[in-house]
């Protein structure tokens, strides 16, 4: 298994322009919680808001940076147990 696309949504505003892009990864030997896994990518940050290379490049580059963030997870069970709120 490979880190993976798994879907790509487009959004757009009523007068239907672009307003983002939702981006959805799979990540292969890291546990990244679920809503960690969609990249939002808006179009202001795009030069071009059509430009699926674009939208894949600038997603991809944000889910190196999940990727390595969680990467680096460790579990820490010394603050596991009954709490009061």
């Amino acid at each position: 298994m490979s880190d993976a696309i798994v879907s790509c949504k487009m959004y757009k505003r009523p007068d239907g322009n672009v307003n983002h892009y939702a981006v959805l990864f799979s990540f292969d030997d890291v546990d990244v919680p679920a809503n960690e896994c969609t990249i939002f990518i808006l179009d202001t940050e795009l030069q071009d808001s059509s430009d699926l290379d674009e939208v894949k490049t600038l997603a991809c580059y944000r889910a190196t940076v999940v990727k390595a963030l969680y990467a680096t997870g460790e579990d820490k069970d010394d603050i596991i147990g009954p709490v009061e709120l």
